[in-house]
Order: structure tokens, then sequence, then C-alpha cells
């Protein structure tokens, strides 16, 4: 639901701001497969961790695309909008998603749990 609220944002709030609506599309069509893939692998294995990462990332990438043009509106355009720090902060929110939880779902795939050590010894030699 909270993907949901933030992709139906980032449209009004780009207007809002006079900012291309059209580069935003890129990361709402990235976003939001991640995160029926991360839905529907919910359904099926709820407990396996890979699901809270991609449904993590979308989250992410959709706060930057919304803190963007709600940081404009508020100190560029002289809105009187709440939040206006937090927006900022969060304008940079994708980075930590992109190095961290990212990689993290190659690790833990496919049955989220880290790979183990194989073998004993230097190249495979026991």
């Amino acid at each position: 639901m909270l993907v949901v609220l933030l992709a139906a944002a980032v449209i009004p709030l780009n207007v809002m701001a006079r900012q291309n609506v059209l580069a935003n599309a890129a990361q709402l069509a990235i976003g939001l497969p991640i995160c029926a893939v991360g839905l529907i692998v919910a359904r099926r294995q709820p407990g396996n961790p890979i699901v809270w990462l991609l449904l993590l990332i979308p989250v992410g990438i959709l706060l930057a695309l919304d803190a963007g043009p709600y940081a404009w509106l508020v100190y560029r355009m002289g809105y009187r909008l709440p939040f206006g720090p937090a927006a900022v902060l969060l304008e940079v929110s994708y980075f930590p998603v992109l190095t961290i939880v990212l990689p993290l779902v190659f690790l833990l795939f496919p049955d989220g749990v880290l790979p183990r050590r194989a073998g004993g010894g230097c190249c495979g030699l026991t």
C-alpha cells in the first residue's frame, strides 16, 4: 500500500514543482515491477528475507522520487510545507538502497541464506 501511495504522489509533486514528469518514469518502471515480484514471493515464502529486501528497494526509490520535488517546493518555490528537512535527507535515500540492499538480494538468492564455504582448503584441495 505504501508503494502505491508513493508512486501516486510522484506525478503531482513533479507537476507542482514544475519538473519533468517523464524523467522519473524509468525509476517508476523499475521500482513497481520489483515490488510486484516481492509481493508474489511474499505470498509463497513469507519468511524469506529476500522478500523484505525486494519490498524495501522500491520504497527507497519512490521516497527519493517524492522527496526531491517536495524539497524543491519547500526551499525553492517557498511553499510552507512540513518536513522540509526530512525531504532533503530522504532525497538521497536511493543511495543506501542501491549500495547495501540490492547486493544483499544477490547474496541471499535463492533461499535467503548466505552461501556457505565449500571445501576445506585452497582451491578446493583438502
